[in-house]
């Protein structure tokens, strides 16, 4: 039978079809596993960021705690634990947020994967089926196959009744069968598939097939509205009356004014301090008259935060000999600019600074260590933030 270069041709594409359609369920059952593993680490990334915002709101309803330094608690021990893990998880599996873009990429291959293998897979077996049948003379099947050197020439003849029939039945079957793909699309895209017992398997490639139908359809709609709306607009004035801006009654600026009874939350970072310095640069005197100056003028119903920051690099020997530690060093910047508020008439008991030390810094690369001098003011309507990350 392999002597037939047909028949040899249709058995590697069959071989071909097994070997890939078992390559793509191998990596699908891995990226099922990878997805599930992102699931399990945001969960309880998330459990872990509940029980550190309730402990840090106990901590601070308590009266004994030192309000200054309310960062230094034995919770910081757990911190540095947390940061450790989430650096080797995002070391092994990547960031999190990549697994959204690796759903979707991954579900859009399988499923037009599995529309191009199975349009494939329905073309060779009835290609098969037709050349076994022309082959055994129109049996069907039982008799044995002749041998190449002895098979008769082929003689073309037009179509019988009985082969109007068959060409009918096959383009009927492909037709049902397409139909049947979308429908199950669209049940899949409609949560249905549950009530339908339907494997994932077999689901989701239909999810995100369905997923690509509707944005196409739903492109073509809001092109095909647009285009009906624009012919159907009635024409605007023919000379239209040029654009005058209204005048300013008042050429001189109003003061800034803050309402808070809207605002939530205001926000502003500080130029950088010197490195391995805590003391006030030109730059950032500069930036504590404005705010004192919008602060005097809006009184805050709340308390200010002040972020000092350090980052993980290491401490020259002078610097060390002075501040010990980035925390140190992160902790001394927060008090220089709660000094230069309070010296320009905000109350002391308005005021609260904390730290965020070599835990809460942002890296540009992986493997290199950023530069962080600076210091962050956070006035909160509500609820206080004690750890600002940026």
């Amino acid at each position: 039978m392999f002597d037939d270069p047909k028949v040899m041709a249709i058995f590697l594409g069959m071989m071909y079809l097994f070997v890939w359609s078992a390559y793509r369920y191998v990596r699908y059952l891995r990226h099922t596993k990878l997805l599930s593993e992102h699931q399990q680490e945001r969960l309880r990334r998330t459990k872990w960021k509940h029980e550190r915002k309730a402990y840090l709101r106990k901590l601070k309803s308590d009266s004994s705690c030192n309000k200054d330094n309310i960062n230094i608690h034995p919770f910081h021990d757990k911190e540095r634990e947390e940061a450790i893990r989430q650096a080797e998880w995002d070391g092994k599996f990547g960031p999190l947020s990549a697994a959204i873009n690796l759903k979707d990429r991954e579900e859009t291959r399988w499923a037009v994967g599995n529309a191009f293998q199975g349009a494939v897979g329905v073309y060779v077996g009835l290609t098969v089926a037709s050349y076994i049948w022309g082959m055994n003379g129109g049996k069907g099947g039982g008799g044995d196959l002749p041998s190449p050197v002895v098979r008769p020439p082929i003689v073309v003849e037009p179509m019988t009744g009985q082969q109007y029939q068959e060409t009918i039945l096959v383009v009927v079957g492909t037709l049902t069968i397409i139909l049947c793909a979308i429908l199950l699309s669209v049940l899949a895209k409609s949560n249905k598939a549950k009530v339908l017992s339907m494997s994932l398997l077999f689901v989701a490639p239909l999810i995100s097939t369905g997923k690509l139908l509707s944005v196409e359809i739903k492109n073509v709609i809001g092109q095909l509205s647009v285009s009906l709306g624009w012919i159907g607009n009635k024409p605007g004035p023919s000379n239209p009356s040029p654009y005058s801006p209204p005048p300013n009654p008042n050429p001189y600026p109003e003061p800034p004014k803050i309402n808070y009874t809207t605002t939530k939350s205001i926000s502003e970072i500080l130029p950088p301090f010197n490195s391995g310095s805590a003391e006030l640069t030109g730059e950032i005197i500069a930036k504590i008259d404005d705010i004192s100056l919008v602060l005097s003028l809006n009184k805050p119903p709340n308390i200010i935060v002040i972020v000092g920051r350090a980052d993980r690099r290491e401490l020259k020997p002078n610097t060390k000999a002075k501040y010990a530690s980035n925390w140190g060093l992160a902790q001394q910047r927060a008090k220089a600019i709660k000094s230069a508020l309070i010296s320009r008439g905000i109350p002391n008991d308005k005021l609260l600074i904390t730290t965020a030390g070599p835990l809460n810094t942002s890296d540009p690369t992986p493997g290199q260590l950023g530069r962080d001098r600076s210091a962050s003011l956070f006035v909160r309507i509500g609820e206080i933030p004690l750890v600002d990350v940026k």
